[in-house]
């Protein structure tokens, strides 16, 4: 306790208040008594006005904790519902729908009986194994009522109903680290829903951007090329594109090497995710995932001018490119911030609709990266399962053979297909044909024989780039000494219309 005195204006005489001070919500607050004459009468009062407020607050947490769960889930649903109500955002409308989905199909009885006092990691696991049992559900969606549980957890802490405060950081740990199933194999894929990309697919996909308003010399549009051309013949996981930065790419000729070392789920919270990538605080799925594997020639070439094309787009030096992610949040246009697997998903479906493609996600175009290096040419480059296990990140081939068990039947369909060619109509076999004749180019293409193509394609990347920054008022243009000829042919053809530098 704390007191003032003064002397009362009207009285003349000495009085006294007291500061008392007590505990709530597990925070030390304070508060004074009115003035009195004495002082053991103001150190009485603060004394009786401090047992009623602690007396209060007791009654308070007893209310609270004999609470059962399920009274205050609802509570919780009622604030994401003002929350979605109050704001347009479509992520605060799919938490609510979420959790009213969770309260009214996935609470089990016994979670709902249980009273706050008694909540434990026991009670959130048996919550999260009672929705990851049901074979009806996704992966990708009991992903989505783990997060909500997370937030239920958070809630719960904010509004009091724990007494220990490490009691949130507990639950929360536990909550994470339950285990359930893979999204990878979840119900869209059981009923077809996603399918293997081929070849033919990722350079449709890939064409969409070319065929763009300035082609690849639009920097959105050479982000998504070589995002899509990286996630399909790197077989990485999503999570571990999310997470690459420029420094773990080594593009030393003779090196060409790409070092897995960090993977940001979508279920990590970004601020942690920036905070722990900026103190050097690594994290894959598993050791094992920890892995380095090489950048194929066919495009290797494309990371290097995509690199540079990075550089000039966020006015970065070569030392500080380094820290930034490789696909930043091109909506956010901060090299430092990572890119959001939901934004890059829609754009692929944006793609896929435009080119009247089959449905398919991000994650697929690991197994279609497996599918490709698997299968013989001119499906594929032929690698044996064996040899591909360290490049996907996997102990052993058993992965491998149980999550790409469709490629047996891939294999097996095209072989009755040509092994019955005879049956199929003439306008068929003829398609099929052309087909495999574009196949065997795009297999050619990759295997090295494609120098005439990529210089091509150089020139008419880089002119368009001329193009698109005379658009956007650049005086400037910086170029490598191997494109001296590029810039040439550009000046002939269409003067010197800004300042063009060699640079290394």
């Amino acid at each position: 306790m704390a007191y003032k005195e003064r002397i009362n204006p009207k009285t003349g005489k000495k009085e006294y208040k007291v500061r008392y001070y007590f505990m709530r919500e597990g925070k030390k607050r304070d508060s004074e008594t009115a003035w009195f004459d004495t002082l053991e009468k103001a150190e009485k009062e603060a004394k009786k006005q401090k047992e009623l407020k602690e007396k209060e607050d007791r009654n308070n947490i007893t209310q609270r904790r004999d609470k059962k769960l399920v009274t205050a889930y609802e509570e919780f649903i009622a604030h994401l519902k003002k929350l979605s109500d109050e704001e347009t955002s479509n992520t605060n409308k799919k938490e609510y729908q979420t959790a009213n989905a969770i309260y009214n199909n996935h609470m089990p009885q016994t979670v709902k009986e249980t009273r706050i006092k008694d909540i434990s990691v026991f009670t959130f696991r048996s919550w999260l194994s009672h929705i990851n049992s049901k074979d009806t559900l996704g992966g990708g969606y009991v992903r989505l009522c783990r997060m909500n549980l997370i937030k239920f957890n958070i809630w719960l802490s904010q509004n009091g109903y724990y007494v220990d405060e490490y009691q949130e950081e507990t639950l929360d740990i536990g909550i994470r680290k339950t285990k359930i199933k893979n999204s990878l194999v979840n119900n869209r894929e059981r009923k077809g829903e996603r399918n293997i990309i081929s070849i033919l697919d990722i350079q449709e996909i890939t064409r969409y951007y070319i065929n763009q308003e300035y082609g690849l010399g639009e920097f959105r549009n050479f982000y998504f090329y070589t995002l899509f051309f990286v996630l399909f013949f790197s077989g990485m996981r999503v999570e571990e594109l999310t997470g690459l930065q420029w420094k773990f790419i080594d593009l030393r000729e003779g090196v060409r090497t790409i070092s897995i070392k960090n993977a940001i789920s979508k279920m990590e919270k970004v601020e942690s995710a920036l905070e722990r990538t900026m103190k050097g605080q690594y994290r894959t799925k598993n050791t094992i995932s920890i892995r380095t594997i090489p950048i194929f020639d066919f495009y290797y070439e494309l990371l290097i001018d995509y690199k540079e094309s990075f550089r000039y787009e966020y006015g970065l030096t070569k030392e500080e490119i380094e820290e930034c992610f490789v696909f930043p949040n091109i909506d956010q246009n901060n090299p430092h911030r990572f890119m959001r697997s939901d934004q890059t998903l829609r754009e692929l479906k944006k793609v896929l609709d435009y080119c009247n493609m089959e449905n398919t996600d991000l994650q697929m175009f690991r197994h279609s990266c497996a599918t490709f290096l698997v299968l013989p040419p001119p499906e594929g480059l032929g690698y044996s399962e064996e040899k591909i296990k360290d490049y996907f990140g996997h102990q052993d081939t058993k992965m491998l053979n149980k999550i790409y068990a469709r490629l047996n039947e891939i294999q097996k369909a095209d072989r009755m297909r040509r092994t019955f060619s005879d049956i199929y109509k003439p306008d068929e076999t003829a398609e099929r044909t052309a087909e495999e004749e574009m196949k065997n180019k795009l297999i050619s293409r990759i295997s090295g024989n494609n120098k005439r193509e990529k210089y091509a394609a150089r020139i008419y990347r880089i002119h368009n780039q001329i193009r698109k920054a005379m658009l956007e008022g650049k005086k400037k243009y910086y170029y490598r000494t191997k494109d001296k000829k590029i810039i040439e042919l550009y000046i002939k053809e269409n003067g010197n219309t800004m300042e063009f530098i060699e640079t290394d």
